[in-house]
């Protein structure tokens, strides 16, 4: 059987297992890249995986040989821990290739940090002790819900993340002055963004809206931007 050891050693066909618990199946298909021209490579594919009733699909180039989400976004490098790949499955039989199953399949390589339990089937123990593991619960390989630290997040969240936004809009605009490439850019990957932002980073406006003004919807900048760049 194939060893595993790191992302170059996957192969289409065989199936993942991301932090947050999801599967996906490893394919070749067509890629984004430049305008005018796209390319094929290797991909993970979730059929309904994306929490909206659409597929989940990002390119494996994304992910560093150590198994970990790195998207770059014009000069800046953003990593989600939860997209993280844990688990690497074997190939299975043609009936169950595109189920996004683990049916059939023999696990290749798992995380050491990562725990397939159930958050509550834990001692207390055990949840002190992973809990030490990290400093952010976003971090944490469960989806612990029920942990009273998760419940009390959100309560902290929102200045955190309006921070994250207002610095990231400011790191855009820079990129952006004075470069015609690069505001392109920022066109085609924020175009949905609400038109403030647009606005400032593009230097129509000179008031940072994040500063002023809630975040967008519920997700950060950058997992809006993340999800335009998705749509290409």
């Amino acid at each position: 059987m194939k060893k595993v050891n790191s992302v170059k050693d996957i192969t289409s066909g065989m199936l993942v297992t991301l932090r947050d618990g999801s599967k996906m199946t490893v394919v070749t298909t067509t890629l984004y890249g430049e305008m005018d021209k796209c390319c094929v490579g290797l991909s993970l594919f979730a059929p309904n995986g994306n929490g909206d009733g659409g597929d989940a699909y990002w390119p494996l180039s994304e992910y560093s040989d150590d198994f970990k989400y790195k998207s770059k976004m014009l000069a800046r490098i953003v990593t989600i821990p939860k997209l993280d790949i844990v688990q690497v499955w074997s190939c299975t039989c043609p009936s169950n290739a595109f189920a996004n199953t683990t049916e059939d399949r023999e696990l290749l390589w798992s995380d050491p940090s990562y725990n397939a339990k159930d958050w509550d089937d834990l001692t207390e123990e055990e949840k002190d002790a992973e809990c030490s593991k990290h400093e952010d619960c976003r971090d944490c390989p469960y989806d612990n819900k029920s942990c009273d630290d998760y419940d009390d997040e959100p309560d902290d969240e929102p200045e955190k993340e309006e921070t994250e936004v207002a610095s990231l809009l400011d790191e855009l605009r820079k990129e952006c002055k004075d470069n015609p490439f690069g505001s392109m850019v920022f066109r085609v990957f924020g175009g949905d963004l609400p038109e403030e932002y647009v606005d400032y980073v593009l230097g129509k406006s000179d008031e940072n809206p994040a500063r002023k003004a809630p975040q967008y919807g519920d997700k950060s900048l950058a997992e809006q931007l993340y999800e335009n760049d998705k749509k290409m």
